[in-house]
Order: C-alpha cells, then structure tokens, then sequence
C-alpha cells in the first residue's frame, strides 16, 4: 500500500474517510458513507441527512495541533453551545466525555489522527463583506468575547496565544518566514521583514491586559461566518461561527482586524468597520485603544497570513494562490506607509 504521502488528494480523502468511519462509534454515530464537505487545513465530512440529523465529521490536520490543544477548542465550544446555541455548533459528545477521538490505523495512516464531530450549523456563508455581513459579525464578536470574558476555564488548559510571540515570530507547522515567499521582490521581502519586527515590538509594548487581551475566535473572515436572517429586524442578518481551529488568547481587537482586512478583491471601506463597530457595541462596549490599534493589527494580520502561507508555498495546490498572496501583502504595506490604513479608522470613528 503507498504511503499517504504519495497518495493523490483523492486519494488521501478516501483513507481519511476510513478513520472519519471508524471514529463514529466513539461519538454513538451509525455507520455512514461521509460524503466529503471540504478539503481544506481539515478534512470534514457529513453524516447524515434527509431524516436523520446532519452532523459535519471532522478530520483534524496532523500536526497543526496536538491533542490536548484540541480538547481546549472542544471545551470552549461545548460552553459556547449551552451559552449560546444560536451562534456556533454544538460540539457531539464522545464516549469518554470528551469532544475529540483519536483514531490510529496504521494500515491507513502511519499516525493516530484526531477526530471531531458537531451539529450542523444552519444558514450559510456570507457571500460579500458588505455593511450587513459586518454588522452580524459585529454583533457575534462581542457575544463571544462577552462569554470568553467570564468563563472559568477548565484546567488543564492549552490553546494557542496570539500575542506578539504567537503573531510576529512564532515559527513552526503554522508559520514560515514571510520575506521568503516564492516570487516576493526584494523590496517587499525587505520592508515585510523590517515591519514584521517592528510590530513584533510594538505589541510587546501593549501587554496582555484584561481589558485589551481574552479569548478570542481569531479566523472570523467571510467563509468562517454562516448568515441567517434577523426575523425580528428587517435588512438584519443574524451570524454564527464556524471553524474554532485557531481560537485562543489574543487581543480583542484581533478579531475585528481579521473580520474587517483590507483585501483587494472584496475592499473595506469607512460604511463596513463603521458597521462592525456598531454591531459590536450593540452587545458589549468597544474595547479601549481602537484607534491606535486596528491598523497595527490590520498589517499584524495581513504578515502572519503571509507567513502561513511562506510554510505551506510548496505543498501541492498553494501554488496557484501566490499571485493574490503577494497582491494582498504589497497593498497592504503600502496602505500602511501612505497612512490608508490610519485615515480609514479616524473616518470609521468618526474623528
């Protein structure tokens, strides 16, 4: 049998479907087909339909995290499901009282794999990242920081930490160095790499205060978002999360920077934040120190994007988005050397 390494991308989702089967016992799961819902970091599947509940399958990426960090993101979500159940999927329960099973079949795959399971989440992806969409986002944010803000974590406790560490020098399976991405100029590798230390030093600076750093989502962009009409509003949209694979501690405002980025093809502009912003303080008052921040985090965000993507520009299928990798990081520099970025936020609120 040829390693899963030499497999195509068909046909490592057919073995990894066959650990996806033989972990739904663990979750008290009937035998299943699992057609395939996305092939992206994870792997995710559906069981059920039609009369039965739909419940997504998920295949963890080895090595992006390991499995106690993984009991970490089932243990917020699974309070997050009884504190709000109208905004993420409630996670399945495994036998041991867990959220995760391991699986190892070694004629399949030579290391044991992670798997998840949760309810499917209603609604679906927001298609543009207009007023409406940044308003609902908005709006989740702050419930989710509301809720991070109180809960007593379980011990023990271990998820990643999204402080200047964790966002400007952090290296390993979920960073590269971002001024050596394939095809990048020596002027932008050059200035990337000068302002990845200086914001490196700036965050630094900002600490890891209570009132500037919890809990947070960290990927809240368009895909990770599901929409679904606000009944009791005309022209609302009520939002829901999905994807908690990077949430840990982080600042604040990290999530408004990751939802509101400036990108070439989808833009942002004064009306989007300004939404963002009013959506989020319709449910908690904002966090201090918005003005100053959000550009920093904007181009904080926009670096550790890139320096994901530097560690993964040579597995196959990554090849493709190096053009619009490097499209979005000079945009981004440039936006903020020209003061975009800054002017955007004053404009946003209001002063």
């Amino acid at each position: 049998m040829l390693p899963f390494e030499a497999l195509s991308e068909r046909g490592r989702v057919a073995r990894l479907r066959r650990l996806a089967q033989a972990a739904l016992p663990a979750f008290g799961l009937p035998p299943d087909p699992l057609p395939l819902l996305a092939n992206h970091e994870n792997v995710t599947f559906l069981h059920g339909g039609g009369a039965r509940p739909r419940v997504a399958v998920r295949l963890h990426r080895h090595g992006y995290h390991d499995f106690e960090t993984l009991r970490g993101e089932g243990q917020w979500l699974r309070a997050l499901g009884e504190a709000l159940p109208d905004r993420v999927s409630r996670p399945c329960p495994a036998r041991d009282g867990g959220t995760i099973a391991v699986v190892h079949l070694p004629e399949v795959v030579a290391e044991p794999r992670a798997v998840s399971a949760s309810a499917w989440l209603p609604g679906r992806p927001g298609r543009k990242r207009n007023a409406r969409w940044a308003e609902a986002v908005g709006g989740l944010t702050a419930c989710l920081h509301r809720h991070a803000a109180t809960w007593i974590r379980p011990q023990p406790w271990r998820r990643p930490v999204w402080d200047a560490n964790g966002l400007t020098r952090a290296t390993g399976p979920n960073r590269g160095e971002v001024h050596r991405i394939p095809g990048l100029s020596t002027r932008t590798a050059d200035r990337a790499r000068a302002l990845n230390a200086e914001l490196g030093a700036t965050l630094d600076a900002w600490g890891t205060s209570a009132a500037d750093f919890g809990l947070i989502h960290a990927d809240l962009h368009l895909h990770n978002v599901h929409l679904l009409p606000d009944r009791t509003r005309a022209r609302r949209a009520h939002a829901l999360a999905l994807d908690f694979d990077d949430c840990g501690d982080g600042y604040w405002w990290y999530d408004a920077a990751v939802s509101t980025l400036p990108n070439a093809a989808l833009g942002v502009d004064e009306r989007v934040l300004a939404a963002w912003l009013a959506g989020y303080a319709a449910q908690r008052p904002l966090p201090p120190e918005g003005v100053d921040r959000l550009p920093i985090l904007w181009l904080t965000r926009r670096l550790a994007v890139s320096a994901w993507f530097a560690r993964r520009a040579h597995e196959p299928g990554h090849d493709r988005h190096l053009p619009q990798v490097i499209e979005q990081l000079e945009l981004c520099i440039e936006s903020w050397l020209d003061g975009s970025l800054h002017r955007m936020v004053r404009s946003a609120f209001g002063s």
